[in-house]
């Protein structure tokens, strides 16, 4: 049997999100560029990414036998041992931790809002990390709860039309939804 300890902070972890609406390549790279900055700087980093398609197994030569579709399950069910579950299924990259991408993405868009709520909740207060990073996608029913949430957004946008269109309308729903850019 396992038991987790309970480590509730005072202060939240920072949370630091990445986000492209015209799904720009370098919104990952950009992001774990990030992380591993902030590592660099002494701080515990937990690096999150909700890419439908990261292709992390084929970039880093590794097999994952659980990824962040089997931490959310267990964020949901039993959220008592989540931190023991944490650190069974994260790996960690140039002193960065990571939990492994979802294989398939459609496991992720089932989530409720709500239940990325109280997982990023128990994530930001309970995990210990001064830093987490999101490489965010809008294929998570908690997007605007992340965005919300975060103490920093990154937005990505290349310089081509479509691009800036993409991003202008982004800008706009931004604005309707009353999410503070400042």
């Amino acid at each position: 049997e396992c038991t987790s300890v309970e480590n509730k902070c005072r202060t939240p972890a920072r949370l630091v999100t990445f986000y492209s609406p015209d799904r720009h390549r370098a919104q990952s790279v950009a992001a774990l560029t990030a992380a591993q900055i902030y590592s660099d700087m002494g701080r515990k980093v937990l690096y999150i990414s909700m890419q439908p398609f990261s292709g992390f197994e084929k970039l880093l030569g590794v097999r994952y036998e659980s990824d962040m579709t089997d931490f959310m399950y267990f964020a949901l069910k039993r959220p008592d041992k989540l931190m023991y579950k944490l650190e069974g299924i994260k790996r960690t990259m140039h002193n960065v931790d990571y939990l492994p991408p979802a294989l398939d993405f459609a496991d992720l868009v089932h989530i409720a809002e709500d239940e990325w709520k109280r997982c990023l909740d128990i994530l930001l207060y309970n995990s210990g990390y001064s830093d987490i990073v999101v490489d965010l996608t809008e294929s998570c029913e908690g997007f605007y709860h992340f965005l919300e949430r975060s103490d920093a957004v990154y937005l990505l946008c290349a310089e081509d039309a479509v691009s800036k269109a993409m991003y202008a309308q982004f800008e706009q729903l931004m604005k309707i939804r009353e999410f503070d850019a400042a």
